[in-house]
């Protein structure tokens, strides 16, 4: 209980700090999707990664999902050619997050993303 405690307090310092005007410190913009399943913060970090990657390609910009646990990764969705399927399982494998010197990377990538003309 005491670490959603701490989650509020932290969260609420951030939108106090986020009002203030006249701000001279750029902004940074993390697009986390915390799920249930989430294993970890690793799984999280690492499935934000390949999903940023996933959109800024555009063979798999749309319709492709990434979910991670345990940093095995499960790629969903569907796309128009056999092509774009291997370059998200692609895109996917060589996603790569380094954090305090750690690098997290894919321990398995499993394609399930289906080709639909």
């Amino acid at each position: 209980m005491p670490s959603h405690k701490l989650i509020a307090v932290l969260l609420l310092a951030l939108a106090c700090a986020g009002c203030r005007k006249n701000q001279t410190l750029g902004t940074l913009a993390v697009d986390i999707y915390l799920h249930p399943e989430s294993g970890s913060s690793e799984d999280i970090l690492l499935q934000t990664a390949i999903r940023e990657n996933l959109v800024a390609n555009a063979a798999t910009e749309r319709g492709v999902y990434a979910r991670v646990l345990n940093l095995q990764v499960v790629l969903t969705g569907s796309v128009s050619t056999a092509s774009a399927r291997d370059e998200a399982a692609k895109v996917a494998q060589g996603t790569r997050v380094t954090v305090n010197d750690k690098t997290l990377a894919p321990k398995e990538v499993t394609n399930l993303v289906k080709v639909e003309p």
